[in-house]
Parts: structure tokens; sequence; C-alpha cells
């Protein structure tokens, strides 16, 4: 099987729509993007790590 690779851009707005997403699951955006539910959550989970390092380095988290 052949891995489907995405542009950032839509990796940014599947993020943007999981953000927003309500009462939907992970699981029912992934699907309305026609994706793996897994690909969306491991980029749920980068961007939570990057995001959190972000602060960290600029002094707004405290360390862990």
């Amino acid at each position: 099987m052949q891995r489907t690779r995405y542009p950032r851009e839509f990796e940014n707005q599947a993020l943007i729509k999981v953000r927003e997403r309500g009462e939907k699951s992970v699981r029912a955006v992934a699907q309305e993007l026609h994706m793996s539910e897994g690909t969306l959550r491991c980029w749920r989970r980068s961007n939570i790590d990057h995001l959190c390092r972000l602060n960290f380095d600029q002094g707004l988290l405290p360390a862990v």
C-alpha cells in the first residue's frame, strides 16, 4: 500500500478542523477529509508537542 503525502496546507487546515470540531470526533473529521484517522491523530499529537516546546522555549510553561 502506498503512503499518501499531504501538502502542509492540507495538514494545517485539517488541524484547524479538528480544533473547531465541536461535537464531532476526530474519526468523523478524518472521514470528511477522506484520510486516515491515525494520520490525523498523529498530526494533532505532533502539533501539540510542537506548541508545548515553543511555549517552554519562550518561558510560558514551567519545565515538567
